[in-house]
Protein backbone atom coordinates (compact mmCIF):
# COMPACT_ATOMS: atom_id res chain seq x y z
CA UNK A 1 0.00 0.00 0.00
CA UNK A 2 1.34 3.57 -1.12
CA UNK A 3 0.67 6.66 0.66
CA UNK A 4 -1.79 7.33 -2.57
CA UNK A 5 -3.55 4.92 -2.12
CA UNK A 6 -4.48 5.86 1.54
CA UNK A 7 -6.00 9.24 0.18
CA UNK A 8 -9.77 9.09 -0.86
CA UNK A 9 -10.49 8.67 -4.59
CA UNK A 10 -11.13 12.68 -5.49
CA UNK A 11 -7.67 12.97 -3.69
CA UNK A 12 -6.36 10.37 -5.77
CA UNK A 13 -7.60 11.40 -9.06
CA UNK A 14 -6.33 14.76 -8.41
CA UNK A 15 -2.67 14.02 -7.46
CA UNK A 16 -2.54 11.72 -10.51
CA UNK A 17 -3.76 14.02 -12.56
CA UNK A 18 -1.90 17.00 -11.41
CA UNK A 19 1.23 14.66 -11.80
CA UNK A 20 0.78 13.22 -14.88
CA UNK A 21 -0.15 17.03 -16.21
CA UNK A 22 3.19 18.06 -15.22
CA UNK A 23 4.87 14.84 -16.80
CA UNK A 24 3.19 15.41 -20.03
CA UNK A 25 3.72 19.31 -19.94
CA UNK A 26 7.76 18.25 -19.46
CA UNK A 27 7.45 15.95 -21.81
CA UNK A 28 6.25 18.27 -24.41
CA UNK A 29 8.65 21.04 -23.75
CA UNK A 30 11.73 19.11 -24.11
CA UNK A 31 10.78 18.00 -27.77
CA UNK A 32 9.67 21.49 -28.41
CA UNK A 33 13.00 22.60 -27.10
CA UNK A 34 14.84 19.91 -29.29
CA UNK A 35 12.49 21.20 -32.32
CA UNK A 36 14.00 24.33 -32.45
CA UNK A 37 17.51 23.79 -33.80
CA UNK A 38 15.59 21.45 -36.44
CA UNK A 39 13.51 24.00 -37.85
CA UNK A 40 15.90 26.63 -37.65
CA UNK A 41 18.22 24.30 -40.10
CA UNK A 42 16.42 21.62 -41.93
CA UNK A 43 19.43 21.01 -44.21
CA UNK A 44 21.27 20.17 -41.25
CA UNK A 45 18.37 17.88 -39.61
CA UNK A 46 18.46 16.33 -43.10
CA UNK A 47 21.93 15.59 -43.40
CA UNK A 48 21.63 13.75 -40.13
CA UNK A 49 19.05 11.50 -41.40
CA UNK A 50 21.27 10.45 -44.42
CA UNK A 51 24.01 10.10 -42.26
CA UNK A 52 22.07 7.31 -40.30
CA UNK A 53 20.72 5.88 -43.18
CA UNK A 54 17.00 6.79 -42.50
CA UNK A 55 16.41 7.87 -46.08
CA UNK A 56 15.98 4.02 -47.24
CA UNK A 57 12.54 4.55 -48.17
CA UNK A 58 11.79 8.29 -48.92
CA UNK A 59 14.23 11.02 -49.77
CA UNK A 60 15.82 12.50 -47.15
CA UNK A 61 14.23 15.69 -47.38
CA UNK A 62 10.21 14.13 -46.94
CA UNK A 63 11.85 11.97 -43.92
CA UNK A 64 12.89 15.40 -42.29
CA UNK A 65 9.65 16.96 -43.04
CA UNK A 66 7.60 13.95 -41.41
CA UNK A 67 10.31 13.52 -38.59
CA UNK A 68 9.49 17.54 -38.00
CA UNK A 69 5.89 17.65 -38.48
CA UNK A 70 5.53 14.21 -35.73
CA UNK A 71 7.48 15.88 -33.06
CA UNK A 72 5.81 19.18 -33.18
CA UNK A 73 2.32 17.72 -33.38
CA UNK A 74 3.19 15.43 -29.85
CA UNK A 75 5.43 18.49 -28.45
CA UNK A 76 2.79 21.26 -28.65
CA UNK A 77 -0.19 18.75 -27.66
CA UNK A 78 1.58 17.51 -24.46
CA UNK A 79 2.67 20.94 -23.67
CA UNK A 80 -1.04 21.91 -24.17
CA UNK A 81 -1.75 18.92 -21.74
CA UNK A 82 -3.32 16.58 -24.21
CA UNK A 83 -3.18 13.01 -23.04
CA UNK A 84 -5.31 11.24 -25.13
CA UNK A 85 -3.94 7.68 -26.11
CA UNK A 86 -3.29 8.72 -29.82
CA UNK A 87 -0.71 11.69 -28.05
CA UNK A 88 1.08 9.17 -26.09
CA UNK A 89 1.84 5.76 -27.83
CA UNK A 90 3.25 8.05 -30.61
CA UNK A 91 5.21 9.51 -27.83
CA UNK A 92 6.64 6.23 -26.33
CA UNK A 93 7.33 5.37 -29.82
CA UNK A 94 9.21 8.62 -30.81
CA UNK A 95 11.28 8.48 -27.30
CA UNK A 96 12.40 4.89 -28.28
CA UNK A 97 13.42 6.47 -31.36
CA UNK A 98 15.96 8.55 -29.96
CA UNK A 99 16.91 6.78 -27.69
CA UNK A 100 17.54 4.14 -30.70
CA UNK A 101 20.03 6.75 -32.14
CA UNK A 102 21.58 7.96 -28.98
CA UNK A 103 22.09 4.09 -27.77
CA UNK A 104 23.66 3.08 -31.12
CA UNK A 105 26.13 6.56 -31.51
CA UNK A 106 27.33 5.62 -27.72
CA UNK A 107 27.56 2.43 -29.03
CA UNK A 108 30.01 3.21 -31.88
CA UNK A 109 31.88 5.41 -30.18
CA UNK A 110 32.40 3.54 -27.19
CA UNK A 111 34.30 0.57 -30.53
CA UNK A 112 35.89 3.68 -31.93
CA UNK A 113 33.19 3.34 -34.78
CA UNK A 114 31.70 6.58 -34.65
CA UNK A 115 32.40 9.85 -36.75
CA UNK A 116 33.68 12.35 -34.84
CA UNK A 117 30.99 15.60 -35.66
CA UNK A 118 28.31 13.14 -36.14
CA UNK A 119 25.26 13.98 -33.82
CA UNK A 120 21.94 12.62 -33.18
CA UNK A 121 19.15 12.55 -30.51
CA UNK A 122 16.52 14.82 -29.47
CA UNK A 123 18.80 18.06 -29.21
CA UNK A 124 20.69 17.30 -32.88
CA UNK A 125 23.36 19.79 -32.97
CA UNK A 126 21.60 22.42 -30.84
CA UNK A 127 23.88 21.13 -27.46
CA UNK A 128 27.41 19.82 -28.07
CA UNK A 129 27.69 16.44 -25.97
CA UNK A 130 29.82 13.49 -25.95
CA UNK A 131 27.68 10.15 -27.32
CA UNK A 132 27.39 9.00 -23.65
CA UNK A 133 25.75 12.16 -22.45
CA UNK A 134 23.71 12.42 -25.24
CA UNK A 135 22.19 9.44 -24.61
CA UNK A 136 22.33 9.41 -20.71
CA UNK A 137 20.74 12.84 -20.53
CA UNK A 138 18.16 12.00 -22.96
CA UNK A 139 17.25 9.13 -21.06
CA UNK A 140 16.87 10.80 -18.10
CA UNK A 141 14.73 14.07 -19.42
CA UNK A 142 12.45 12.03 -21.70
CA UNK A 143 11.09 8.11 -20.15
CA UNK A 144 10.50 9.67 -16.57
CA UNK A 145 8.42 12.02 -17.75
CA UNK A 146 7.38 10.16 -20.61
CA UNK A 147 6.31 7.63 -17.85
CA UNK A 148 4.54 10.25 -15.45
CA UNK A 149 2.42 11.36 -18.52
CA UNK A 150 -0.18 8.37 -18.15
CA UNK A 151 -0.82 9.39 -14.94
CA UNK A 152 -4.43 10.05 -14.66
CA UNK A 153 -4.76 10.65 -18.20
CA UNK A 154 -8.36 11.60 -19.72
CA UNK A 155 -10.67 8.79 -20.36
CA UNK A 156 -11.10 8.33 -24.07
CA UNK A 157 -15.07 9.22 -24.06
CA UNK A 158 -14.45 12.51 -22.65
CA UNK A 159 -15.20 15.27 -25.12
CA UNK A 160 -12.05 16.46 -27.08
CA UNK A 161 -10.37 19.31 -26.63
CA UNK A 162 -10.70 20.92 -29.85
CA UNK A 163 -9.57 24.33 -29.02
CA UNK A 164 -6.16 22.97 -27.87
CA UNK A 165 -5.92 20.76 -30.85
CA UNK A 166 -6.46 23.52 -33.14
CA UNK A 167 -3.87 25.49 -31.53
CA UNK A 168 -1.40 22.52 -31.66
CA UNK A 169 -1.85 21.95 -35.35
CA UNK A 170 -2.31 25.69 -36.24
CA UNK A 171 1.57 26.15 -34.40
CA UNK A 172 3.14 22.92 -35.80
CA UNK A 173 2.27 23.84 -38.99
CA UNK A 174 3.68 27.38 -38.81
CA UNK A 175 7.12 25.67 -38.02
CA UNK A 176 6.82 23.85 -40.45
CA UNK A 177 5.78 26.38 -42.97
CA UNK A 178 9.08 28.37 -41.72
CA UNK A 179 11.34 25.38 -42.11
CA UNK A 180 10.12 25.05 -45.71
CA UNK A 181 11.49 28.52 -46.45
CA UNK A 182 15.22 27.97 -45.60
CA UNK A 183 17.51 28.39 -47.76
CA UNK A 184 20.33 25.62 -48.02
CA UNK A 185 23.32 27.33 -47.03
CA UNK A 186 26.23 27.80 -49.43
CA UNK A 187 29.30 25.69 -49.61
CA UNK A 188 32.18 27.45 -47.95
CA UNK A 189 34.56 26.45 -51.04
CA UNK A 190 35.23 29.00 -53.58
CA UNK A 191 37.74 30.60 -55.72
CA UNK A 192 40.47 32.74 -53.83
CA UNK A 193 39.18 31.34 -50.44
CA UNK A 194 41.69 30.04 -47.54
CA UNK A 195 41.93 27.18 -46.22
CA UNK A 196 42.24 28.49 -42.47
CA UNK A 197 38.96 30.64 -43.04
CA UNK A 198 36.98 26.74 -44.44
CA UNK A 199 35.80 25.90 -41.05
CA UNK A 200 32.75 24.03 -39.94
CA UNK A 201 29.89 26.11 -38.62
CA UNK A 202 30.58 28.22 -35.42
CA UNK A 203 32.32 30.98 -34.07
CA UNK A 204 35.36 32.37 -34.96
CA UNK A 205 37.59 31.42 -32.61
CA UNK A 206 35.47 29.00 -30.75
CA UNK A 207 37.31 26.07 -29.26
CA UNK A 208 37.60 22.79 -30.65
CA UNK A 209 36.48 24.42 -34.21
CA UNK A 210 38.01 22.77 -36.68
CA UNK A 211 39.31 24.01 -39.85
CA UNK A 212 40.79 22.82 -43.53
CA UNK A 213 44.42 23.79 -42.34
CA UNK A 214 44.41 22.04 -39.37
CA UNK A 215 43.40 18.99 -41.12
CA UNK A 216 46.06 19.25 -44.26
CA UNK A 217 48.65 21.86 -42.80
CA UNK A 218 51.19 21.59 -45.91
CA UNK A 219 48.07 23.59 -47.69
CA UNK A 220 49.46 26.89 -46.46
CA UNK A 221 52.58 26.30 -47.52
CA UNK A 222 54.36 28.51 -49.60
CA UNK A 223 54.16 27.54 -53.42
CA UNK A 224 52.96 23.89 -53.17
CA UNK A 225 49.86 22.76 -54.65
CA UNK A 226 47.68 20.17 -53.48
CA UNK A 227 44.43 18.25 -54.70
CA UNK A 228 42.07 17.69 -52.57
CA UNK A 229 39.22 14.71 -53.04
CA UNK A 230 36.51 15.32 -50.49
CA UNK A 231 34.63 11.51 -50.78
CA UNK A 232 33.14 9.26 -48.61
CA UNK A 233 35.83 6.05 -48.57
CA UNK A 234 32.97 3.77 -49.03
CA UNK A 235 31.37 5.33 -52.35
CA UNK A 236 31.55 3.04 -55.15
CA UNK A 237 32.44 5.45 -57.59
CA UNK A 238 35.51 6.42 -55.44
CA UNK A 239 36.41 2.65 -55.18
CA UNK A 240 36.17 2.04 -59.04
CA UNK A 241 38.84 5.07 -58.96
CA UNK A 242 41.28 4.14 -56.48
CA UNK A 243 43.83 2.59 -59.74
CA UNK A 244 43.91 5.81 -61.11
CA UNK A 245 44.29 7.81 -57.94
CA UNK A 246 47.29 5.22 -57.92
CA UNK A 247 48.50 6.10 -62.05
CA UNK A 248 48.36 9.69 -60.82
CA UNK A 249 50.48 9.68 -58.10
CA UNK A 250 53.80 7.29 -59.51
CA UNK A 251 53.56 9.61 -62.44
CA UNK A 252 54.65 12.44 -59.99
CA UNK A 253 54.06 15.25 -62.53
CA UNK A 254 50.75 16.80 -61.28
CA UNK A 255 50.02 18.53 -57.31
CA UNK A 256 50.21 16.32 -54.57
CA UNK A 257 46.83 13.68 -53.71
CA UNK A 258 44.78 14.18 -50.79
CA UNK A 259 41.71 12.69 -49.81
CA UNK A 260 39.45 13.79 -47.55
CA UNK A 261 36.46 11.10 -45.78
CA UNK A 262 33.96 11.77 -43.24
CA UNK A 263 34.60 8.43 -41.28
CA UNK A 264 36.24 7.58 -37.71
CA UNK A 265 39.70 6.18 -37.62
CA UNK A 266 39.46 2.73 -36.87
CA UNK A 267 37.01 2.45 -40.06
CA UNK A 268 39.47 4.56 -41.77
CA UNK A 269 42.80 2.02 -40.44
CA UNK A 270 40.56 -0.74 -41.75
CA UNK A 271 40.34 0.73 -45.12
CA UNK A 272 44.08 1.27 -45.57
CA UNK A 273 44.59 -2.14 -44.26
CA UNK A 274 42.33 -3.47 -47.10
CA UNK A 275 44.18 -1.25 -49.75
CA UNK A 276 47.69 -0.68 -49.97
CA UNK A 277 47.50 3.27 -50.98
CA UNK A 278 50.28 5.31 -52.15
CA UNK A 279 48.30 8.53 -51.37
CA UNK A 280 47.07 10.19 -48.51
CA UNK A 281 43.25 9.57 -46.92
CA UNK A 282 42.41 11.48 -43.94
CA UNK A 283 39.49 11.10 -41.55
CA UNK A 284 37.97 14.68 -40.89
CA UNK A 285 34.40 15.39 -39.04
CA UNK A 286 31.35 15.36 -42.01
CA UNK A 287 30.23 19.18 -40.31
CA UNK A 288 33.84 20.28 -41.70
CA UNK A 289 33.12 18.56 -45.04
CA UNK A 290 29.50 19.57 -45.43
CA UNK A 291 30.36 23.20 -44.70
CA UNK A 292 32.74 22.81 -47.01
CA UNK A 293 31.02 20.80 -50.07
CA UNK A 294 27.36 20.84 -49.20
CA UNK A 295 27.43 17.32 -50.86
CA UNK A 296 29.85 14.72 -51.41
CA UNK A 297 32.31 13.79 -53.77
CA UNK A 298 33.69 16.96 -54.26
CA UNK A 299 36.81 18.20 -55.35
CA UNK A 300 39.50 21.09 -55.15
CA UNK A 301 43.01 22.61 -56.24
CA UNK A 302 44.91 24.81 -53.24
CA UNK A 303 47.93 26.60 -54.73
CA UNK A 304 50.36 28.68 -52.56
CA UNK A 305 47.58 28.93 -49.77
CA UNK A 306 44.77 29.69 -51.89
CA UNK A 307 41.80 27.41 -53.27
CA UNK A 308 42.16 28.10 -57.59
CA UNK A 309 40.08 25.41 -59.12
CA UNK A 310 36.59 23.47 -58.19
CA UNK A 311 35.21 20.31 -59.44
CA UNK A 312 31.75 19.29 -59.01
CA UNK A 313 33.02 15.32 -58.17
CA UNK A 314 36.37 14.46 -59.10
CA UNK A 315 39.58 15.87 -60.30
CA UNK A 316 40.88 15.42 -64.46
CA UNK A 317 43.88 13.63 -63.12
CA UNK A 318 44.63 13.24 -66.41
CA UNK A 319 45.09 16.63 -67.40
CA UNK A 320 46.52 17.58 -64.02
CA UNK A 321 49.34 15.00 -64.85
CA UNK A 322 50.20 16.80 -68.01
CA UNK A 323 50.25 19.84 -66.63
CA UNK A 324 47.09 21.70 -67.72
CA UNK A 325 44.21 21.59 -65.25
CA UNK A 326 42.12 23.78 -67.81
CA UNK A 327 39.54 21.32 -67.78
CA UNK A 328 35.83 20.16 -66.89
CA UNK A 329 35.20 21.99 -63.38
CA UNK A 330 32.73 25.09 -62.41
CA UNK A 331 36.19 26.93 -61.10
CA UNK A 332 38.92 29.14 -62.29
CA UNK A 333 41.78 27.80 -63.47
CA UNK A 334 45.73 29.07 -63.63
CA UNK A 335 47.92 27.32 -66.53
CA UNK A 336 51.12 26.05 -65.49
CA UNK A 337 53.37 25.33 -68.54
CA UNK A 338 56.12 22.99 -67.36
CA UNK A 339 59.34 24.33 -67.39
CA UNK A 340 61.98 23.58 -69.78
CA UNK A 341 63.07 23.56 -73.57
CA UNK A 342 60.81 23.05 -76.14
CA UNK A 343 63.14 23.74 -79.34
CA UNK A 344 66.19 22.23 -79.98
CA UNK A 345 69.73 24.01 -80.09
CA UNK A 346 71.17 23.11 -82.59
CA UNK A 347 69.20 25.07 -85.48
CA UNK A 348 70.64 28.78 -85.26
CA UNK A 349 67.28 29.85 -86.39
CA UNK A 350 65.90 29.07 -83.10
CA UNK A 351 68.19 31.11 -81.42
CA UNK A 352 68.25 34.76 -83.07
CA UNK A 353 69.79 36.77 -80.42
CA UNK A 354 72.93 34.18 -81.19
CA UNK A 355 75.48 35.55 -83.65
CA UNK A 356 76.17 32.59 -86.24
CA UNK A 357 79.76 32.69 -87.19
CA UNK A 358 81.11 31.89 -90.40
CA UNK A 359 83.66 29.10 -91.11
CA UNK A 360 86.55 32.17 -90.80
CA UNK A 361 84.73 33.21 -87.28
CA UNK A 362 84.39 36.87 -88.62
CA UNK A 363 81.39 37.26 -89.19
CA UNK A 364 81.36 38.13 -92.68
Amino acid sequence: MTTADLLPPSAQATWKTRTGAVGGFVLGAVLVVALLPKVMDPWAFQAVIEQQGLDFLLPARAVAFVGLTAEALLGFALVLLIRRRWVLWPSVALVAFFLFLTGRHYYLDAHGLAVEGESCGCFGDMITRTPAEAFWQDLLLLVPALLLSFLGRPAESEPLPRKRLALAAVLSLGVLIYAATVSKPEPLLRIDAVPSALCEPGEEGQEGRLCLDAVVPELADEGSDHILVLTEIDDPAFLERLEAFEDYVDAMTGPQLWVISPVGEETLDAFLFDHELVFEVLAARRTLLEALAGSLPRSFRVQDGKVTSLWDAWPPLDDLSAGNPDSEGDGEYDDHPEPGDTESDDNPDDNPEEDPRDEDGDGD
